[in-house]
């Protein structure tokens, strides 16, 4: 990723990410009924692209600090035709809550998770590139359509102290992040083609590939955390609980080549809100547009893109120590995915950063992107 123009300063940063997935099937192992686990390990190295571009929520869903780590590792039990299930282990909560399937083509972090949940807590939620111990319940319809599920995770990921480890570390005044949501998918391909044709896997509940969803989700925060606008007598940062958190999201596929239901074209929005006495961002909206299948016969997806995350006044205040702040990021992102060989993609990327960080002294950023994605 090159930063063009603007930003903190020109460069070209280079990155990268070895991701090794593995999935078992403990009932025809081990004769567990209904039964499986998942582990996921990931290498991260090279540059850190946001800080050449000065910007808050990320312009890289794949920087991190260089490490090797077990970044999943946990077992499912379903039950009642796959109508309820539980999970245990390290898992990463953007798997299933706050996905938006269209979104996953971005290269910007907040079309991951959104602005607000991935920056909330004291060194984010479980997620990428740190998981914690959590424990998981979902309960779907009869048609499988309709969901709600429910998270509790520790309050801090891994051990801050050792941040390149795997670390399941709980250390008094943690908590636990509490998330929840509700849902409904729209349709599935299997409607669409009248088959029982299932494509691809994301995270253990998405067991169909489905076009077009509705989510309304909720968390919040059992640990204290610095107040940004109150001090005590000492001076220091008053303590209270983390707030509530709430975000809703919308994707639906606006029309599909009846030829072939993967191809066409969808869209999606985001919002979310979060206490802007002890959370940098207390407001995001996203939203975006993806045509997959541009090209007859190809395998590609083409998408445009924008991520506003606003930072809370209470943070402003304290982080800004001369000139004022702005309100506002805004990420605009156009990007193309296309499917070279049976093993090979490439996506060039072009991003636009308006007020990276907020910082008024900071020029907006244009940063041009190519990623290399190689399956084995």
């Amino acid at each position: 990723m090159r930063v063009q123009e603007g930003g903190v300063r020109r460069a070209n940063n280079f990155l990268g990410s070895l991701d090794l997935q593995c999935r078992v099937d403990l009932e025809r192992l081990f004769g567990l009924p209904n039964t499986r686990s998942f582990l996921y390990a990931v290498g991260t190295h090279g540059d850190k692209p946001s800080e050449s571009t000065g910007d808050f929520q990320g312009v890289s869903n794949i920087e991190a600090p260089e490490a090797f780590r077990l970044l999943e590792g946990w077992i499912e039990r379903v039950w009642k035709s796959g109508r309820a299930s539980a999970l245990i282990g390290l898992y990463d909560v953007n798997s299933e809550f706050d996905f938006i399937p269209a979104a996953r083509l971005f290269l910007h972090s907040s079309h991951g998770i959104g602005g607000e949940l991935g920056t909330s807590g004291r060194s984010g939620p479980s997620t990428f590139p740190v998981t914690s111990l959590v424990g998981r319940l979902e309960l779907r319809s009869r048609d499988q359509k309709s969901y709600l599920r429910a998270v509790v995770a520790d309050g801090v990921p891994g051990d801050p102290r050792s941040p390149r480890r795997t670390s399941i570390r709980f250390d008094d005044g943690d908590g636990v992040l509490v998330l929840s949501e509700l849902g409904r998918w729209s349709s599935s391909l299997r409607d669409l083609q009248g088959s029982a044709l299932a494509v691809g896997h994301h995270g253990p509940g998405f067991r169909e590939r489905h076009f077009g969803k509705v989510a309304l989700g909720v968390w919040t925060y059992t640990g204290d955390f610095d107040d940004f606008s109150r001090v005590d007598v000492n001076g220091d940062p008053e303590q209270r609980s983390g707030g509530i958190g709430i975000y809703a999201l919308v994707e639906q596929r606006l029309f599909y080549e009846p030829q072939d239901p993967n191809q066409g074209l969808s869209a999606f929005v985001r919002v979310g809100s979060a206490d802007s006495q002890v959370q940098s961002i207390d407001r995001y909206v996203g939203a975006g547009f993806v045509y997959e299948g541009l090209f007859q016969g190809s395998e590609d997806e083409l998408g445009l893109a924008v991520a506003a995350a606003r930072f809370g006044s209470e943070f402003r205040e304290a982080a800004s120590t001369t000139a004022e702040w702005e309100d506002w990021e805004v990420a605009i992102e156009l990007t193309w995915r296309a499917r070279l060989t049976s093993q090979l993609w490439i996506q060039p990327d072009l991003q636009y950063i308006v007020h990276p960080g907020g910082d008024p002294e900071v020029e907006n950023a244009l940063v041009l992107g190519l990623r290399a994605t190689i399956s084995l």
